[in-house]
């Protein structure tokens, strides 16, 4: 019981206000690991009112008031866009406690990181065109196929542009994939958190992180290893016949 962990720790907003949820089997210490002692810390986005903040202790979790120094809509509940593991958005209580005053605006998360999201954009665009390089010459090379034509040009440039589009390719992939991480963490798209009626969880961002460590730089080796046995046998058949003519 020397250790502490990190409880799951959820949080929703007002206009003045931050409620932060602490969830635990039972509040004396027991939570997804059993019985340890939990605690967390939290760097806010912006200033706050301890003296007016509260906290209520309930049998199976913590609330928190957390009031705000200024009265403002945060983008986020931390200081910087990479915010822990064990931080989790409460969905339910964001759309009741979020009111903008308008019922037919809604609220566009992408807003919370606008330059983040413009150069994913812009980074995604470019991963496109790179790919796309790659089918300029593959398909025409496909219909002179189709007619039972040869032309050198073509055929050198359909088995050897991979070399050095694919390195770009899987480059602009890992860096959109690694820049996306915050923004699916913050949002919680994809993921699913615990407690649910299935009583299984899902956390997509872990599913980036390991894709991209074990996952992305090996299919990339595999992918040109193929590519360079199958050039090799398409663009050597012609020095082999000199060396056997020779």
């Amino acid at each position: 019981m020397s250790t502490s962990l990190r409880p799951f720790v959820y949080w929703a907003q007002s206009e003045t206000n931050r409620f932060i949820e602490s969830r635990l089997k039972r509040c004396t210490g027991v939570g997804a690991k059993g019985l340890h002692n939990y605690e967390f810390s939290i760097d806010f986005y912006s200033d706050i009112q301890p003296d007016t903040s509260s906290y209520k202790i309930h049998p199976s979790k913590v609330d928190i008031n957390v009031s705000k120094e200024k009265k403002a809509w945060w983008p986020r509940v931390t200081s910087t866009p990479q915010k822990p593991i064990w931080l989790k958005v409460d969905f339910d209580r964001w759309q009741s406690e979020e009111d903008l005053g308008d019922d037919s605006e809604v609220r566009d998360v992408r807003e919370d990181y606008p330059n983040v999201y413009d150069q994913l954009q812009k980074e995604e665009r470019g991963y496109k065109k790179v790919w796309s390089a790659v089918e300029i010459v593959r398909y025409p090379y496909y219909i002179t196929q189709l007619y039972k034509t040869e032309n050198k040009i073509l055929t050198w440039l359909r088995y050897s542009i991979w070399i050095p589009l694919y390195p770009l390719g899987f480059l602009c992939e890992g860096i959109i994939v690694l820049r996306s991480i915050a923004y699916v963490e913050e949002t919680g798209i994809y993921s699913i958190s615990l407690p649910n009626s299935y009583n299984v969880a899902f956390h997509f961002p872990t599913v980036l992180r390991i894709y991209l460590l074990f996952f992305l730089f090996p299919g990339m080796y595999v992918m040109m290893s193929h590519m360079y046995r199958v050039r090799k046998a398409k663009l050597g058949t012609d020095k082999k016949k000199i060396k056997k003519s020779a």
